[in-house]
């Protein structure tokens, strides 16, 4: 088989890749939901069982691994029966944010003396992800998202408390990652 396609050609099937990839991406804005959800549910969490006086209350964080299993099986059983043609911008996708969400679970618990800077730096880690992914798929919903949760990220580096933290940890899941994802999966529907 040959490949001789012209200039045009080749535009028109990265472009077809990207559009494929977006909607793909858009449909599953459940992730973000979840995702979001998951997050806010874990700081605010955190917070609550720290102001009960619960002296182990940083082991509600392990919740993060189990949604990172939750969610690496959901994907497996998704599209591991589905013969499809590869995507590889998708793939790629799903592979930096595995790459990313090791990084995170690493300084989140690896790394305690970063102290308060750690949420800085898992912040800064998640939104680096969301911008990346927003370019790649020219996704404005993603963008406005990675956009803010970077200007708080920097925010968090003023804050003072543990609890501070974890409020605006639970806020910004809330807004940059719960709300774009149910912006993604409202658009989806209504195409």
């Amino acid at each position: 088989m040959a490949n001789d396609f012209s200039v045009d050609q080749s535009f028109q099937v990265i472009k077809e890749t990207i559009s494929h990839a977006r909607m793909k991406f858009e449909r599953n804005g459940l992730v973000f939901i979840f995702w979001g959800l998951v997050i806010a549910g874990i700081s605010f969490g955190y917070y609550f069982l720290r102001r009960a006086g619960v002296e182990k209350a940083y082991l509600i964080n392990w919740l993060y691994l189990v949604a990172a299993v939750l969610t690496f099986i959901y994907f497996m059983v998704k599209y591991r029966s589905r013969k499809r043609t590869k995507n590889y911008l998708a793939s790629l996708l799903g592979w930096m944010w595995l790459v990313l969400n090791i990084n995170i679970f690493v300084v989140a618990f690896g790394y305690h003396n970063l102290g308060l800077v750690s949420t800085f730096v898992i912040m800064l880690i998640i939104s680096i992800g969301f911008f990346v992914s927003s370019v790649m798929l020219r996704s404005g919903i993603l963008i406005a998202g990675a956009l803010l949760m970077n200007i708080s990220a920097y925010i968090s580096l003023y804050l003072k408390t543990v609890d501070q933290l974890l409020i605006l940890m639970g806020i910004v899941a809330l807004v940059c990652i719960f709300l774009p994802g149910l912006l993604m999966q409202l658009k989806a529907g209504n195409q």
